[in-house]
């Protein structure tokens, strides 16, 4: 039950004084409707995501155009990887 409480599927009543009196909340019933794999992996995608993969694929994800999420990341992390490789090269080769 604490681990629906943290996720916010499920929240106190908010006119009653017993902590153990619950309500599922609207992402509580989406859990349900959508199963709790598809929040699980809602949850991942919100942990120690980089920024640069967070914009391109985020809203993607979660309007559940997940082969477009992973192209547009798997885009985003090739673009960075050349950003950095190029700049290492340009520091690496010494001046003539």
């Amino acid at each position: 039950m604490q681990w629906l409480l943290s996720h916010g599927m499920l929240a106190s009543n908010p006119g009653d004084s017993n902590p153990q009196s619950v309500f599922v909340t609207r992402r509580g019933r989406e859990a349900v409707e959508q199963g709790i794999e598809t929040m699980r992996s809602v949850n991942r995608l919100q942990d120690n995501l980089h920024p640069l993969i967070e914009a391109k694929a985020r809203r993607k994800f979660l309007i559940g155009e997940c082969e477009n999420a992973i192209f547009v990341s798997l885009k985003a992390v090739e673009i960075r990887v050349r950003q950095l490789a190029a700049s290492g090269m340009r520091r690496s080769v010494p001046a003539l």
